[in-house]
């Protein structure tokens, strides 16, 4: 579990991960987005030239103030598609290394009580 953060802070992908539930061999682990490095995002799944040029951008805008806004802009514009590409690419390198099975579940905040709740229940 601890190295779910580090290999998502390799991607740009700043995240917690704890177990939340474990029973024998069963357990559930939450992962939490908390940022995202966009320079290392683009790097990753682009290009180093575009992190580049990203970063060039960045560093031409002189007012400060102006500079979180647009980060703030191009991490929503990507947040939904690391949330949807994430749960893959980590079930895919998991069950590489795994002699298990491996389900991945993308759930909000309020969405996670009742699950957590449902799959100890179904276990017992």
């Amino acid at each position: 579990v601890t190295s779910i953060p580090y290999k998502l802070s390799l991607t740009g992908v700043r995240a917690s991960a704890n177990i939340v539930y474990k029973q024998s061999a069963f357990f559930i682990v939450e992962v939490n987005l908390l940022s995202l490095d966009l320079i290392k995002v683009v790097e990753v799944n682009a290009s180093k030239e575009k992190s580049e040029s990203l970063q060039r951008i960045f560093d031409r805008i002189d007012i400060p103030q102006l500079l979180p806004w647009i980060e703030s802009w191009l991490i929503s514009l990507l947040l939904p598609k690391v949330k949807r590409m994430l749960p893959q690419t980590i079930k895919e390198k998991l069950q590489d290394k795994l002699i298990a099975e491996v389900e991945i579940i993308t759930l909000s905040d309020s969405e996670q009580g009742p699950f957590l709740l449902q799959t100890i229940q179904n276990i017992n």
